[in-house]
């Protein structure tokens, strides 16, 4: 028995959901046809620190910080990882269209995938991104790269001795 399919809302909260954890903007999100449209906005590089925050309560409260960077990556890479991980819980859309600009709003390129090509897609660890952009019917985004936010696990800080 398989999981039933997502409603247009919760795909589009599921796409926002990673589209964010890339480092992406979601510009807009729509069904032309068959198809699922959407575009996408990189964002400016941040700064890599350290981000703090408390947790507390009644009987007390922890501090703890997570390290955050900033990694180049390949958008066309990134475009693909988010299509493999977020469309097969969609409805059965029969290409993606994706276009993609930069943080000035300067589009990029795009990206047009089959969902039967989609299917195919391994990824980065367990292929090769040039094979899986060979899938895509019309690839533009060429060489071009982003910043990618990486937040490393929360580490718990220690009270400061007096």
């Amino acid at each position: 028995m398989s999981a039933p399919k997502l409603r247009f809302e919760d795909l589009r909260r599921l796409i926002e959901s990673y589209a964010e954890y890339n480092t992406f903007t979601v510009s807009s999100l729509e069904t032309q046809d068959a198809d699922l449209v959407f575009k996408l906005q990189t964002r400016h590089r941040g700064i890599d620190q350290a981000e703090k925050f408390v947790l507390g309560g009644p009987s007390g409260s922890r501090a703890y910080e997570i390290p955050v960077r900033y990694r180049e990556e390949l958008v066309a890479e990134i475009v693909l990882g988010l299509l493999q991980r977020t469309v097969p819980q969609s409805e059965a859309f029969g290409r993606y269209r994706v276009e993609v600009s930069d943080e000035n709003n300067a589009v990029i390129g795009g990206l047009v995938i089959t969902s039967a090509a989609l299917s195919k897609v391994q990824g980065p660890k367990a292929g090769s991104v040039a094979k899986d952009r060979a899938l895509a019917t019309t690839g533009t985004l060429g060489e071009s790269r982003m910043w990618v936010m990486i937040e490393e696990p929360p580490r718990p800080l220690t009270a400061a001795r007096r």
